[in-house]
């Protein structure tokens, strides 16, 4: 299927890159854009060694029908089966200063979604992310801007991530709202109450609360800062025996950028439960080199894994990431 998905893509890429060669790109109503994002990965770790591999292969369609005042946007991903990541449909202008999605998308939760793939400082996503996040979900949000207060409201299928539809017996929901009091200085704070399914007749509850700070300065004409912080605590009670199973992380990043096309970064990853042998520490140090902006980008990131637990093997990681998107 992966390998059929890749074929349907290519294929699709290659009409669309014909045409807007030698002619724009019609649409029956409104606009049509074509984006896409590129990243090879070189890399060592102590289990694999080294070894090429393809992280992102994407094609992104979007556009606006003005009159109706709509956007659409629609992801497809070549690595993966099926290879719809996103399909959705946002209202502008309908509510007083809200803005509505609908479809299959990214939630607004942490500082990481819904942030763009090819807009990530470092190659691999903070711990707290990739353990909390319920990726991409079918739903309804709603986003209200009220300077400097954005407020997001959802209701979405919920766990499994990356999920078309569900069973569970009641939707999840998001809470999210992030203010900026200072330009250079956003806050975020966040709530998801949700389930999964854990058998046919019992779901479990999973509940994530969390948030965290965002400055971002310059230092002068060429240099700027970025300093982020994120912290969160879960919650998983599985049904019917109710016994709560609880978990937090969280990640302080640093990014110096001496010069627009040279970035330097750091980030302490932490996540643990209340196991007493299952925490997991990340330490990474990162060199972005940008030939264009995110548009053509070098990354090289070395990975320290501490782990907890008695015997496990250590994993560093040495990893080097080729960008382009378009």
């Amino acid at each position: 299927m992966k390998i059929k998905s890749m074929v349907i893509l290519a294929a699709g890429f290659s009409i669309f890159s014909n045409s807007m060669a030698a002619a724009p790109i019609e649409v029956g109503l409104g606009t049509l854009k074509l984006n896409g994002v590129l990243q090879t990965v070189y890399g060592y770790s102590q289990t694999a060694k080294w070894s090429f591999s393809e992280k992102r292969v994407r094609l992104i369609f979007n556009g606006d029908m003005p009159e109706q005042r709509l956007k659409y946007l629609v992801q497809l991903e070549a690595l993966v089966s099926p290879a719809l990541l996103d399909a959705r449909i946002q209202a502008i202008g309908w509510l007083p200063r809200t803005d509505v999605f609908m479809g299959r998308f990214l939630p607004s939760f942490s500082f990481y979604m819904p942030r763009s793939s090819a807009a990530l400082e470092m190659i691999s996503y903070p711990l707290l992310v990739t353990r909390y996040a319920m990726w991409r979900q079918m739903g309804l949000q709603t986003t209200t801007r009220i300077q400097p207060l954005e407020l997001n409201l959802g209701v979405f299928n919920g766990y499994p991530a990356n999920n078309f539809s569900d069973n569970n017996q009641g939707k999840d929901l998001l809470f999210s709202a992030s203010a900026k009091p200072l330009g250079c200085l956003q806050v975020l704070g966040y709530y998801w109450q949700g389930g999964t399914v854990l058998r046919s007749a019992y779901d479990t509850r999973r509940d994530r609360f969390g948030g965290g700070l965002c400055l971002e300065r310059g230092l002068g004409r060429n240099t700027s800062l970025v300093v982020r912080g994120e912290a969160a605590l879960g919650q998983d009670k599985p049904r019917p025996s109710g016994i709560t199973s609880k978990s937090s992380g969280f990640y302080v990043h640093m990014g110096l950028k001496p010069h627009p096309k040279l970035e330097i970064l750091g980030r302490w990853d932490k996540f643990d439960t209340q196991r007493a042998d299952d925490g997991t520490a990340w330490f990474a140090v990162g060199v972005n080199y940008y030939l264009s902006g995110n548009n053509a980008a070098l990354f090289a990131n070395y990975i320290h894994k501490e782990v907890e637990l008695p015997g496990a093997a250590q994993n560093d990681e040495l990893l080097f990431q080729v960008q382009v998107a378009f």
